[in-house]
């Protein structure tokens, strides 16, 4: 929560870089993502397979990603396979990706993005929801399910 992001960074020597900005609405959130120089990705320490749908703003955004905890799951892939950015698993390689995006920026006033915008573009909302209609309609065909009428249930008494 909000509290406890603004109690980790309080006492740091980068606290000054960093900016809570609490809740906000999501079209304000998307516009800040992409105006960001860096966003952080804080993900579900021991949830492999956890993919919210930050992470997919975040895609879209075109910023470069530090994501935390590296747990070598689907996200981490994700970040490698689409190269926007870094995950990390210790404070040490925090610290230097944190210092590695701030003298970029240092130097010339932004953080270089060099996502793989074509791959990108399989992770859009209207693609993803694609794949969840093409699962599902497996998922139908294979079974001996028909269409309930409104009313009915889909659900049977086995054995």
């Amino acid at each position: 929560n909000e509290r406890s992001i603004a109690n980790i960074f309080h006492n740091h020597k980068y606290a000054e870089l960093i900016v809570n900005y609490g809740a906000v609405s999501r079209s304000d959130a998307i516009r800040r993502q992409r105006g960001a120089a860096l966003l952080l990705l804080a993900s579900h320490p021991g949830s492999p397979g956890w993919i919210t749908s930050k992470m997919f703003e975040y895609i879209v955004a075109f910023r470069p990603v530090i994501s935390i905890p590296k747990d070598n799951d689907c996200v981490d892939e994700m970040i490698t396979k689409l190269n926007i950015g870094v995950s990390c698993d210790s404070a040490a390689e925090i610290e230097a990706s944190l210092l590695a995006y701030y003298k970029q920026w240092k130097i010339s006033g932004c953080t270089e993005y060099q996502g793989n915008r074509a791959g990108i573009g399989e992770f859009s909302y209207e693609k993803q929801t694609a794949k969840l209609v093409e699962v599902l309609n497996r998922c139908v065909e294979r079974s001996d399910l028909s269409v309930a009428k409104p009313g009915q249930s889909l659900v049977r008494k086995v054995g």
